[in-house]
């Protein structure tokens, strides 16, 4: 006997509604009495926008695992911040690093190219990998980058190395 739309509604939202507080499909068709093959009915059918709603509610059971892991990380954080605790701070160097990283634009990756001349560099060596002829010697200029202050610069023995390296003829 086929469910009316409400009583279908209501199932699904019991469904939902354990979902989010438990994150658990097995636990949530339990507890909602729904049988799995009733749930994957659901989701091919999209029955009464079922895939939305189910997705929206993975994201919310998502979220708030995140903000639970946040709040844990942030009372780490105030805990090795007291003086009494300093000594303690190695004991937590991924968490200092993810903290920084969260916090600082400055320590966040980055994939970007900084040292001028660089982006000619690796132009020629993916050509140089893809079987094309080596560029001219030209193509790379002095290679520079900046360290915090200003004051850190490849040597050029690198430089030359990497010069003679790309102006081999393939043999």
């Amino acid at each position: 006997m086929p469910h009316s739309r409400e009583a279908t509604l209501l199932k699904q939202d019991a469904f939902l509604a354990s979902l989010i507080k438990t994150g658990s499909v097995k636990q949530s068709l339990e507890s909602a009495d729904v049988k799995h093959a009733t749930f994957a009915m659901w989701k091919f059918r999209d029955t009464h926008g079922f895939k939305e709603r189910f997705a929206r509610s993975l994201e919310i059971r998502n979220d708030a695992r995140l903000e639970a892991l946040e709040e844990q990380m942030f009372a780490a954080l105030e805990w090795v911040s007291l003086p009494e605790n300093y000594d303690k701070l190695i004991r937590y160097p991924t968490l200092l690093m993810f903290a920084l990283k969260a916090g600082r634009p400055m320590y966040r990756d980055s994939n970007q190219v900084v040292a001028a001349g660089a982006a000619d560099l690796l132009s020629a060596i993916t050509k140089l990998s893809d079987g094309e002829k080596a560029p001219a010697p030209e193509v790379l200029s002095p290679l520079a980058v900046s360290d915090s202050e200003g004051a850190c610069e490849i040597n050029h023995t690198l430089d030359s190395q990497l010069t003679e390296i790309l102006s081999r003829e393939d043999k």
